[in-house]
């Protein structure tokens, strides 16, 4: 605390403008736009081509999902997984498949 009684000669500095440049709001308002930024380099900002928002076309969309599920149906993967489901059924019904007999390996001798 700055004690100010008895000192008649005490001048207070007078309070700095608030629009100085890098004070007040303005400060924390910068503007990272690309137009901005290229502005304020010198070149020309791009010019738009479409301001209009573009609609969106759901249908376009479900049609393109659809393809990709049919798509994905067709192949390996589809075998593998209705192989997969089967297992499951089974397993639930509890039928387990057999187990397969354990065989001896083939022993391969090499004549020179």
């Amino acid at each position: 605390m700055l004690d100010i009684r008895d000192n008649a000669e005490l001048v207070m500095p007078p309070k700095p403008p608030e629009l100085m440049r890098g004070a007040g709001a303005e400060f924390y308002h910068i503007d990272f736009s690309l137009s901005h930024q290229l502005q304020l380099a010198g070149a020309a900002p791009p010019v738009p081509a479409e301001e209009a928002p573009r609609r969106k076309d759901t249908h376009a969309r479900l049609r393109r999902l659809r393809k990709i599920r049919d798509t994905e149906e067709t192949g390996d993967s589809a075998k593998v997984l209705k192989g997969m489901q089967q297992v499951a059924k089974d397993k639930a019904k509890g039928l387990t498949p057999q187990k397969e007999e354990k065989t001896e390996p083939v022993k391969v001798s090499v004549v020179m």
